[in-house]
């Protein structure tokens, strides 16, 4: 009978969850995030997409960091990466803080410690600039089939109703590895983690088969009546003007706006130049504003899509 007794104890506590302490770090080598960036600009909607990168440490005042890169592309190039932020982790008291490269002070990036009930003062930045703070709420505390710790937060958003998100231990937040510090605003990009892999492995994966946006939401027919048109439209490199209304177009002016109104080409139109090549400019994927003022002083414009 003893015996069948220390068998149950030992059988009940081999089915106590192993999850108790932090068992996920983020890795220190060998990862990828991949962050989609979607933008409301006027009835449209584009996204672009971003990787991320750990690779190598840095010493700095006596702590080891581990230094993260940022590639603006879908497939991570690294003839493309810049340097990101600094993160170390405090596995004692599963803690990860961050320093960016304009800040002297290193901000609090996770803690895995936190339980139902607990909040969390996080600051809020937009273009560098401080917007203040916001209060954020753990609802729900979880581990998925790997064992890895889910914290459920909420922010209550002016006007009612809540923001959610969600910490995946040595994976990051459902907005992306180091979104989460920003507030989302109006005309704020809308940051989305969409898989982390590591040692080659897809760990975590959103939307089934894919780990970036291959096409645009909500995009109109893009045509213009008003005297000229664009093609291809959508297009990788080439626009081509064609005109009916503009016999002649020497002296006219053809610019191209980028989602923050931002002039990114212009050059001069005649009637032996009709041509555009956006691949000059590197050009990232997204909507675009093209317009056309001509030498009689008449304006047109038209959204056109750069699929690169």
């Amino acid at each position: 009978m003893k015996n069948l007794s220390h068998y149950i104890v030992f059988w009940i506590i081999g089915q106590l969850p192993l999850f108790a302490q932090t068992n996920f770090p983020f890795p220190s080598a060998d990862a990828v995030w991949s962050v989609s960036s979607k933008t409301q600009w006027w009835f449209d909607t584009y996204a672009d997409n971003h990787k991320y990168t750990v690779m190598g440490d840095s010493i700095l005042n006596g702590i080891t960091y581990q230094k993260y890169y940022h590639c603006p592309d879908s497939i991570l190039n690294l003839n493309n990466l810049s340097f990101y932020a600094l993160l170390r982790q405090d596995e004692q008291t599963q803690r990860s803080y961050v320093l960016y490269p304009s800040e002297a002070v290193e901000h609090l990036l996770y803690d895995f410690s936190l339980q139902v009930g607990d909040t969390l003062s996080d600051p809020s930045y937009y273009l560098d600039w401080w917007w203040g703070e916001h209060l954020l709420t753990v609802t729900q505390v979880s581990f998925d089939d790997s064992g890895r710790k889910k914290i459920y937060l909420s922010q209550n958003q002016v006007g009612g109703g809540a923001e959610e998100e969600v910490w995946i231990e040595g994976i990051g937040s459902s907005k992306g590895l180091f979104n989460r510090t920003h507030q989302g605003l109006l005309d704020e990009p809308e940051a989305e983690l969409l898989c982390f892999e590591q040692n080659e492995e897809i760990i975590y994966q959103k939307y089934p088969n894919t780990c970036h946006y291959t096409s645009i939401t909500a995009i109109e027919t893009l045509t213009n009546t008003g005297g000229f048109a664009l093609s291809p439209n959508p297009a990788n490199n080439v626009f081509t003007l064609h005109y009916q209304l503009l016999p002649n177009t020497l002296g006219s002016i053809l610019k191209l706006y980028n989602a923050q109104g931002q002039a990114v080409l212009q050059q001069a139109v005649s009637p032996s130049n009709t041509q555009m090549d956006v691949s000059v400019a590197e050009l990232p994927l997204g909507i675009y504003l093209c317009t056309l003022a001509t030498n009689k002083g008449e304006y047109w414009s038209q959204k056109v899509l750069i699929n690169r």
